[in-house]
């Protein structure tokens, strides 16, 4: 084999072997969990089969805390968006140097901090005697504290934002990044008011930023069982403690097939939004 083609094949071999090495890294956990999906419980653990029951179980058993699930994590997703748009617009367009990385700052910092810890610190705030409802009724805009705060899907929702909303920040404003800002100064000088400048303009280009943020908050919020567990009712339920609940019944199979269907899920909600979200945008500078 001659030195050229010795070249080629480590050339090829360094730039495709990273790729196929965290390829395995994230994938054979999930082929793992499809094949687990469809096998048998027995006994304290599970045996190879090909069997739907596992489904049939998740569906008769657990299939309106599946639809809860993700009526959740889309409500998060949506406020995420919402919330977020304004702030990356600030950030990219409004701010200096110095108060983007300020208020870019703020937004990175929690995640130093653990998610159990930051989740705990809402009982407090929204509790019966917390800061929101004393702070309330001092100034006389409620007569009893708000019972609806904490330990609901109210307070879940809440927990779930502030851990994952800054993703949407982020990506937003990466994608706004990329906006060649004479656009924006021209469309203002041909006369576009500026609410006109960010919907035909920012909003359109900075929309495949904007649903990877959504699209990730969604999976996250269905997927922890940390904010059900501290911050949920009774009655509160995600994907992620459904899991836990399974797992500690040894109950592999079932665990398995919610996760799969989360997957399934996410797959779609992804090909849906390429139908409309040219995700190649992101990479690309609008000029």
């Amino acid at each position: 084999m001659n030195e050229t083609r010795l070249r080629e094949l480590a050339g090829f071999a360094a730039y495709r072997a990273p790729v196929v090495a965290i390829s395995l890294l994230f994938y054979v956990p999930i082929l793992a969990i499809v094949v687990f999906s469809f096998w048998t419980r027995s006994g304290l653990w599970m045996e190879p089969a090909l069997s739907l029951d596992a489904y049939r179980t998740l569906f008769s058993v657990q299939g309106a805390q599946l639809v809860q699930s993700f009526q959740i994590g889309i409500l998060v997703g949506v406020i995420a968006l919402v919330m977020a748009f304004p702030i990356a617009y600030l950030v990219t367009f409004v701010a200096s140097d110095f108060h983007r990385m300020i208020i870019l700052s703020i937004f990175a910092i929690p995640f130093f901090v653990s998610i159990f810890v930051r989740n705990i610190m809402w009982i407090p705030i929204l509790g019966r005697n917390g800061v929101v409802n004393s702070t309330l009724i001092t100034l006389g805009l409620i007569d009893e504290p708000l019972g609806f705060l904490l330990f609901s899907n109210t307070s879940l929702v809440i927990g779930a934002l502030a851990a994952f909303m800054p993703f949407v920040i982020f990506t937003g404003w990466l994608a706004m990044q990329m906006i060649d800002e004479e656009l924006l100064h021209a469309a203002s000088d041909l006369g576009a008011r500026p609410l006109t400048v960010i919907r035909t303009i920012v909003v359109p280009l900075s929309l495949a930023g904007l649903s990877v943020g959504v699209l990730f908050v969604i999976a996250a919020s269905m997927g922890e069982s940390i904010f059900p567990l501290v911050l949920g009712g009774a009655d509160a339920i995600s994907i992620g403690l459904m899991t836990q609940r399974s797992f500690s019944q040894l109950n592999v199979p079932l665990a398995a097939a919610a996760n799969v269907i989360s997957i399934g899920v996410y797959v779609l909600a992804l090909i849906a939004v390429t139908r409309f979200v040219d995700l190649s945008e992101l990479f690309e500078v609008q000029q």
